[in-house]
């Protein structure tokens, strides 16, 4: 076994925790995985990490149209010897790949609507990516109609071209190669329909093949990229159950785009991911394998209660709360995630909360370290909330594994949610 490849050392429970060594570093589950979505985002958790052991969060994904603004001025830097106070510029980044990993995620589902010119500020983009960029843009303002054909066509020449399938995962493993990835993501389509999920099976085993030939000290994942549609058919879902559960591979990437299975009319779809949930526990429980869920929302807890090992969520929560004003503008103070709630509130209900009891609904050091929350403006703010966020959910993965060594879990975890406003997610476990 090469250095770089899944082990797992320690395993004390059927489905978890378990302690998996990947790239030399140990990863105790379960873990949460955060996602920057820029380049503050990521200082502040190298920042937090320099200060805090957060053991359970000790994982990040960075998507590929934002790796280039986050990474390439850190790696560029990273070998300098310039000195600030005796210690190495962004050492904190030097540090955390000792110690943390990271993955890059090629994120396509970009490609297929107005999000595309997320990809425009990357210059590190596969051939394939930059010429699909290039054809939207010799129109100003491409319809959904356009973009919707160019994205089929890109998709139809991934299923028709082999050749061209193949340069494309080189390109795209070899970006993430440059980018530290200690785990390659393969370059899968949304999967809709039985087309694309039998093209994201093939791309998931030539990446495996690909990954042999440009770096074979680094495991190669088996990616599968759903959105929320997937919970009304059950053909696309049973085959990447069974993908996951049949493949040889030690690991599985799943990420459910814009899923949130809270609203009381969705039944159908909480008992199709309830039974999902189920086969991943019980896959988890036979198979050493590291299973991880990308941009799990208010999923999140159930989803590592039943057997996810790595969880993955931005600093807003996936978007499943919004901010104060404008759905998510700049100049708006950020929601506060409130631990046993286990959803965003606003700053107005945040203020009042601590004029009642004098202190915040959360005991992490951040929390207890705010004074004068009435007069915090709003920059300061929502650099607050993003730091309590990752302690909450630090705590949160913490919790899970106390209280699988205790076998109260299930218990213990259906009452956490009976008592948040996420009702019906409880449903899930």
């Amino acid at each position: 076994m090469t250095i770089s490849q899944l082990e797992i050392i320690d395993r004390q429970g059927q489905n978890l925790p378990k302690i998996a060594r990947i790239n030399e570093k140990e990863i105790i589950t379960p873990n949460f995985m955060i996602q920057p979505n820029k380049n503050d985002d990521y200082g502040l958790f190298l920042n937090l990490k320099r200060k805090y052991d957060l053991a359970f969060t000790q994982t990040v994904n960075i998507k590929l149209c934002d790796a280039h603004k986050i990474l390439v001025p850190r790696i560029t830097n990273i070998n300098q010897t310039k000195l600030l106070s005796e210690e190495y510029v962004h050492d904190d980044f030097r540090q955390s790949l000792s110690r943390d990993l990271i993955l890059i995620d090629p994120s396509l589902e970009y490609l297929s609507g107005r999000a595309f010119n997320r990809f425009t500020q990357n210059s590190d983009l596969p051939i394939l990516i930059n010429r699909y960029i290039n054809n939207l843009k010799k129109s100003s303002d491409p319809s959904n109609k356009d973009i919707e054909k160019r994205y089929n066509g890109f998709v139809n020449d991934l299923v028709n071209d082999a050749g061209l399938r193949i340069q494309f995962i080189r390109d795209v493993l070899r970006i993430e190669m440059k980018f530290k990835a200690d785990i390659f993501m393969p370059p899968i389509p949304m999967i809709t329909n039985k087309k694309t999920l039998k093209l994201s099976h093939e791309i998931n085993i030539r990446s495996v093949e690909v990954t042999k030939l440009i770096n074979p000290d680094i495991e190669c994942a088996n990616y599968y990229l759903l959105n929320k549609q997937a919970l009304r058919d059950h053909q696309v879902l049973d085959g990447v159950i069974k993908n996951i559960s049949e493949s040889n591979n030690k690991i599985h990437v799943v990420k459910f785009k814009y899923l949130d299975l809270e609203a009381n009319y969705l039944i159908d779809e909480r008992a199709m991911y309830k039974r999902f949930l189920d086969e991943i526990s019980y896959i988890n429980s036979s198979n050493d394998k590291l299973l991880i869920l990308l941009e799990s929302g208010n999923q999140l807890f159930p989803s590592t209660v039943k057997g996810f090992d790595i969880v993955s969520s931005s600093y807003n929560a996936d978007s499943d709360y919004k901010y104060r004003k404008g759905g998510g503008n700049k100049q708006s103070y950020h929601y506060y995630y409130h631990p046993s709630m286990m959803i965003g509130r606003p700053k107005h209900y945040i203020e009042t909360y601590y004029d009642v009891n004098s202190t915040l609904p959360c005991y992490c050091p951040i929390c207890q370290n705010l004074k004068d929350i009435n007069k915090i403006k709003r920059n300061t703010w929502n650099y607050f909330v993003r730091q309590h966020y990752l302690f909450s959910r630090y705590y949160e993965m913490k919790y899970i594994h106390d209280a699988y060594k205790d076998n109260s879990l299930t218990i213990g975890a259906i009452d956490k949610l009976k008592r948040s406003k996420l009702k019906n997610i409880q449903e899930l476990i």
